[in-house]
């Protein structure tokens, strides 16, 4: 400031100060002061008000960005859903596991019946508060599906084709107690945070099932390498595929409930990525398992002596 003055008025030690000159240029300073002064405060008024317009619009932007791309995730993984159906009735694989195709079959009509929900969704006052007890019926039903979907895998891979099979028959059965007792206190360790009942509900679900579903694959695994039983290329991208579909689901609910009900659009993206990656492990088994060629029959071959025999003894009875 001192600096510019002198530059200004020319004042160095060669030309001494007047006072009749400073107080001249006081009153003209506290001007200058004054305006200077009310110039800053309008500027930071001016960017103070448009600080929080641009923030909500940039906050606008990423919501809408993260929408969209929670649908195109969405409708990525019902679309692979949709191929591995497609799959399997053109390789002729419905036949192999008919509850797997089943489950796939149900996915792909309930994101048709979810189009349906959201084309409404404007006509109907009520449909947001039933919206989340019907996602709630629909997770008590696949979790349903899920286990008989997994005792499936069981008669595919171990029941049907060991000859213990009997003695493993029961096991199923007998491991459900100390899988559900499992389940109940993971579900029961669950912070509960969400403010929305059915959404708790559905989490509660949700991670329940995924708890059982995981578990029974594992003592599959751990039975059929005991045995030494092969899975097979399809039966074993299915069990794969189960157990990413439903690791990313009891994460999202986790991951809620972190949130306290807050950003749900991250939660459903993180399921439908773990679909997504499901539908391609599930993609890849069927092509992989089309491209096996089919075990031919084994004829028994005959020995040259029991030949002989077995015509002596045609002989033998024509007489």
């Amino acid at each position: 400031m001192a600096k510019s003055l002198i530059d200004v008025f020319g004042w160095t030690s060669a030309h001494p100060v007047d006072i009749v000159q400073v107080l001249k240029i006081w009153p003209l300073s506290l001007v200058w002061l004054r305006s200077a002064l009310q110039g800053a405060a309008r500027t930071f008024s001016r960017s103070s008000l448009r600080w929080p317009a641009t923030m909500s619009l940039q906050c606008l932007y990423a919501k809408t960005a993260m929408r969209i791309l929670d649908y195109s995730v969405w409708i990525t993984a019902n679309a692979l859903f949709a191929v591995v159906v497609g799959l399997g009735c053109w390789k002729k694989h419905l036949g192999s596991l008919p509850m797997f195709f089943s489950y796939m079959g149900i996915c792909v009509s309930n994101t048709l019946f979810g189009g349906i929900l959201f084309l409404l969704w404007g006509t109907l006052p009520r449909l947001e508060a039933i919206l989340g007890w019907l996602e709630v019926a629909y997770c008590i039903g696949m979790g349903f599906l899920g286990i008989a979907l997994i005792y499936e895998l069981w008669t595919t891979v171990l029941l049907s084709r060991s000859s213990l099979a009997n003695i493993f028959r029961p096991l199923p059965r007998w491991s459900a107690a100390v899988i559900i007792l499992l389940a109940t206190i993971v579900t029961a360790m669950l912070p509960q945070s969400v403010p929305i009942r059915a959404w708790k509900v559905e989490c509660t679900v949700v991670v329940a099932s995924s708890v059982m579903e995981v578990s029974w694959l594992v003592v599959l695994l751990v039975v059929s390498r005991a045995v030494g039983v092969s899975w097979g290329i399809l039966p074993a991208g299915v069990a794969l595929g189960i157990v990413i579909s439903d690791t990313g689901g009891a994460a999202g609910c986790l991951l809620l409930n972190a949130m306290k009900g807050r950003h749900g659009f991250y939660v459903d993206i993180l399921e439908q990525s773990s679909d997504v990656l499901a539908g391609i492990v599930w993609v890849i088994g069927i092509v992989m398992q089309s491209r096996v060629p089919k075990a031919q029959i084994a004829t028994p071959r005959l020995s040259e002596e029991a030949l002989a025999a077995s015509e002596h003894l045609v002989e033998m009875l024509d007489r």
